[in-house]
């Protein structure tokens, strides 16, 4: 296999001024030369309905259920623990089972 020199750019070259190829103007089409093409009809475009704002209202309601939700879950979960630590408290095989 033969081996390529880089052609992105030459090794120990630190400047653009160091680059062997002089600069060119961007080719530019005239005007005059460019053509438009009329679009096919595809069909008419299917009506959408107009969007519905959501009421504010239902957000909070949502707030409202989640955090009383939270609520019992945590008076649940304090009321088991008391009960257990009451069970523990009478008799340690009571709190053992009541644990399990």
């Amino acid at each position: 296999m033969t081996e390529r020199k880089p052609q992105a750019f030459t090794w120990g070259e630190t400047s653009r001024s160091a680059r062997s190829k002089p600069t060119r103007e961007p080719r530019s089409i005239p005007v005059s030369r460019i053509q438009f093409e009329d679009e096919a009809e595809q069909g008419q475009l299917p009506e959408l309905q107009p969007a519905v704002a959501t009421r504010s209202r239902s957000r909070w309601l949502g707030v409202l259920i989640t955090a009383l939700c939270v609520l019992i879950l945590m008076w649940a979960g304090l009321g088991l623990a008391e009960l257990i630590q009451s069970l523990f408290a009478h008799s340690a095989v009571l709190g053992w089972t009541g644990t399990g």
